[in-house]
């Protein structure tokens, strides 16, 4: 936060009732006479001073009820409390056109940096409550949320846009589900962010369904 600027009235005010201030005017030095109550000058409170943004340490996870998590964010932003809702776009079916639409990239999830979670101010409409094991609660790293965010830059790309990105015979490796760690090679894509993956399981190359975000290039 910047800090506050001002500035003070300075007056004389000492035991004499008179005081004499030497000044320099155009014919050289001269000793101007004040008494107590006189005004003198406009002084700055406090030196200028630069606005330096808190840089998080960690992030927590705050967990909202099903569907609130921009209800929430709209809160925050109103009572000015710093927190990071990922979005990413998908497509569906609305009035019966296909389109892409905004929506959160975790559901229910809202990652609050630490000095705000310090601060509290999070308990709002909607909110269930931090995301906990037990009596520890579990937080992302700078570098994790930097991965974050690159899901997110990736999920902004609209969705008729993403299968550019990837090409048919392209090798990639498979990065979450129950084949994590894998590599195979790009078989079909489609518009709705799906795409076959030929991956090598038991000496055999078996087709796979896979979502664009479990995916990373080889």
């Amino acid at each position: 936060m910047a800090a506050a600027q001002g500035r003070r009235l300075v007056g004389i005010g000492s035991r004499s009732n008179h005081h004499r201030r030497r000044i320099t005017g155009r014919g050289g030095p001269m000793t101007t006479a004040y008494k107590i109550g006189d005004f003198v000058e406009y002084v700055p409170l406090v030196d200028d001073a630069v606005a330096v943004p808190l840089e998080p340490k960690c992030w927590y996870l705050l967990l909202t009820y099903p569907h609130k998590e921009r209800k929430v964010m709209q809160t925050f932003r109103e009572r000015g409390v710093s927190a990071y809702l990922p979005m990413i776009r998908k497509r569906t079916v609305y009035r019966g056109r296909l389109c892409d639409v905004a929506a959160p990239l975790f559901a229910q999830a809202i990652f609050i940096p630490d000095f705000q979670a310090s601060l509290g101010g999070v308990r709002v409409d909607g909110v269930d409550g931090y995301f906990r094991m037990g009596d520890c609660y579990p937080y992302l790293k700078p570098s994790d949320m930097a991965n974050v965010r690159a899901l997110e830059a990736m999920g902004s790309i609209p969705v008729s846009r993403r299968k550019r990105l990837w090409s048919i015979g392209q090798l990639v490796r498979i990065t979450s589900g129950p084949f994590a760690s894998f590599q195979g090679t790009i078989d079909r894509l489609d518009s709705k962010g799906r795409l076959n993956v030929l991956v090598d399981i038991f000496k055999r190359m078996t087709p796979v369904e896979f979502d664009e975000g479990q995916i990373e290039p080889a």
